[in-house]
């Protein structure tokens, strides 16, 4: 009886790029395994297959064993000269073959590959209090011996400087972030506060200490109670009411980013965190006076953007798809609106670039520094604690 692969071990497949033969190469793509879809599953000896970009991956040998060591696949589109599977102490690893004979790598993150969100609740202590969320992340502007950092010596409303491990400068990065060291973006809230407590925003791109109030204007700031640690386990807080009042109940949110990479557009620095399964984007940029398509990596369009300037309190903004409009975020509480605008370019996005306008003081701006946060429509993945 040949044995069901995916019945022991596999409900949703993600892959991280791990090596290619040559990676400044202009076909650089990030193919996606995944059980497939009920309207497409072929049940062969009881093995659902698994898909390719949507193409059923078949056993070119169907006595083999579905995931098996060096066992052969194809796809009826035959797009791929090869496809092959290893198993190494029951770790999977898939070796594709492209028609340009450059070679990609890819495992199974297991328990994080279904994870783009996690939402975890928790009970305050009022004093150090290490959350754990089973993901391992890290603080970019540290540097973590993963290919590339961001130091924002410079401190908050900076935009700082890429440097290697050796902490020399680079002008640009791509980099498949290990297991247990990938971007995040936390959103804490205080559950039992009576609505007098600020939402806090850490990301991994602006660092451990430096934060933002979703429900305020509030420029980048510094502050060692909130956050006080990115770690291999999840985060600690510290010892501020809003994030950790004894007693009371908290929620974080934490978005999840796999990959990581920086370059310069334009005359314009950006390093950008992605996701590539769940199409989760965070951008951190400089302004410019010229309007700019920025590239970004969600491989569809985007459908929804918000963006804030770190070095002042102009309220952030919004983009939702309709190009001629934006909404007012980050406002003064009483103060949020939607107004008519031709803060967004009336251009449509594309899958690898989104096109902003220039010299927009809240969104692109020379001397200005802005985050984005953004996703296109898929469905996210999501896992409760």
């Amino acid at each position: 009886m040949i044995k069901s692969y995916l019945s022991r071990a596999l409900s949703l497949f993600v892959l991280s790029f791990l090596l290619a033969v040559n990676v400044q190469a202009s076909k650089n793509e990030l193919h996606t395994i995944t059980s497939c879809n009920s309207n497409n599953t072929k049940e062969i000896y009881n093995i659902n297959s698994l898909c390719i970009n949507d193409e059923v991956i078949m056993r070119k040998n169907l006595l083999d064993t579905y995931g098996a060591n060096n066992v052969e696949y194809f796809t009826k589109s035959r797009i791929y000269k090869n496809i092959k599977s290893f198993n190494n102490n029951s770790i999977i690893t898939w070796e594709i073959t492209a028609d340009d004979d450059k070679i990609y790598v890819y495992k199974d993150l297991k328990k994080t590959s279904i994870v783009g969100k996690l939402t975890h609740l928790y009970t305050g202590n009022g004093s150090t209090n290490a959350l754990n969320l089973g993901v391992g992340f890290i603080d970019f502007t540290v540097n973590n011996s993963v290919g590339a950092w961001l130091d924002r010596s410079g401190g908050a409303g900076t935009f700082g400087t890429f440097k290697d491990d050796s902490n020399n400068t680079i002008t640009s990065f791509d980099i498949a972030l290990p297991q247990d060291k990938f971007i995040g973006a936390f959103d804490i809230k205080n559950r039992n506060g009576g609505g007098t407590e600020k939402h806090i925003n850490v990301t991994s791109l602006q660092g451990t200490t430096k934060y933002l109030h979703s429900d305020a204007s509030n420029a980048e700031a510094t502050d060692t109670n909130y956050v006080t640690s990115i770690t291999s386990t999840g985060v600690t807080v510290g010892t501020s009411s809003w994030i950790n009042a004894p007693g009371e109940n908290h929620v974080l949110e934490a978005t999840i980013y796999t990959h990581v990479k920086g370059g310069v557009t334009g005359g314009v620095r950006w390093i950008e965190a992605y996701n590539p399964i769940t199409r989760n984007g965070l951008r951190l940029r400089e302004g410019g006076n010229s309007a700019i398509n920025m590239p970004h990596s969600l491989g569809k369009e985007i459908a929804f953007s918000i963006t804030k300037r770190l070095d002042s309190t102009d309220g952030g903004r919004v983009y939702y798809g309709d190009k001629d409009r934006n909404l007012w975020l980050h406002s003064v509480i009483g103060n949020s609106q939607s107004t008519p605008t031709d803060g967004w370019l009336n251009q449509k996005p594309t899958d690898t670039y989104f096109s902003i306008k220039g010299n927009e003081r809240g969104i692109n701006q020379a001397g200005g520094v802005f985050l984005d946060r953004y996703f296109d429509l898929s469905t996210e993945n999501r896992t409760q604690k």
